[in-house]
């Protein structure tokens, strides 16, 4: 479900908090401002509220920073326990994590700055990749019980997963950076008239699995040079014939 055509990663900027002296206490982890206890995923580290030990965020807290929010349990500086992490991209999990990485049971909800906006996932995670048994929805409704490894959906493949795979395949061949992509989409309402047909056009920018990054290049009330994610077997070539689903 993941395999990739084109894969982009962003990095985020590290940001850092200097260290200050903060009172020692025996017996649990002191109140202390954000400025003298430090988080140490520096993506997060920009403030922290809650607790202190020894300079470091410990027990229950919350952390903002340029790579989104946390909040919930922390130990030596970093997430551990549950919690709930939103990150740039407006993906939210909730569930267990260790050492900074999402481990256990969780469920991840895909935000509008991921190519699987509004997908859900409930299951097993393994260091911050699916791994497991767990239940995969996506936006439109089509659900699956799967099993995964490693990020890696090994089992539970549906029908439509099915499809979509040799519809990616064979777009492969003909899809290049920058090609022209049409897509024919339909109001709602309208039956599937096709006198009632909204025709769009992009360039095709690269694909993350079976979703494509696509530049508008002519979309009704749509700015020219808008970028969107789109199940890439929604489109094709333009002049080729377009699926509606």
């Amino acid at each position: 479900m993941r395999s990739a055509l084109f894969l982009c990663v962003l990095s985020l900027p590290a940001v850092g908090l200097a260290q200050s002296p903060v009172p020692a206490s025996p017996v649990a982890a002191a109140q202390a401002p954000a400025s003298a206890c430090r988080v140490l995923d520096a993506a997060l580290s920009e403030r922290y509220e809650g607790p202190c030990k020894d300079g470091l965020a410990h027990g229950r807290g919350k952390a903002t920073g340029s790579g989104g929010s946390y909040e919930g349990d922390f130990a030596a500086g970093r997430r551990q326990g549950q919690g709930v992490l939103v990150n740039a991209a407006g993906d939210r999990y909730e569930g267990r994590f260790v050492n900074d990485l999402r481990e256990g049971q969780g469920t991840l909800v895909y935000g509008p700055g991921s190519p699987w906006v509004g997908d859900r996932y409930v299951g097993g995670f393994k260091a911050d990749k699916l791994h497991g048994e767990g239940t995969y929805t996506w936006a439109f409704g089509d659900q699956t019980q799967a099993r995964f490894e490693n990020g890696v959906q090994v089992a539970g493949a549906t029908a439509y997963q099915h499809m979509r795979a040799v519809g990616i395949a064979q777009l492969a061949t003909v899809l290049k950076e920058g090609s022209e992509i049409c897509r024919v989409v339909y109001p709602p309402g309208s039956g599937a008239n096709p006198a009632t047909p909204i025709r769009l056009r992009g360039k095709f920018l690269g694909a993350a699995g079976d979703r494509a990054l696509i530049e508008l290049t002519d979309a009704p009330g749509v700015q020219p040079g808008a970028r969107t994610w789109d199940i890439v077997t929604r489109w094709a070539p333009c002049g080729a014939s377009v699926r509606r689903k």
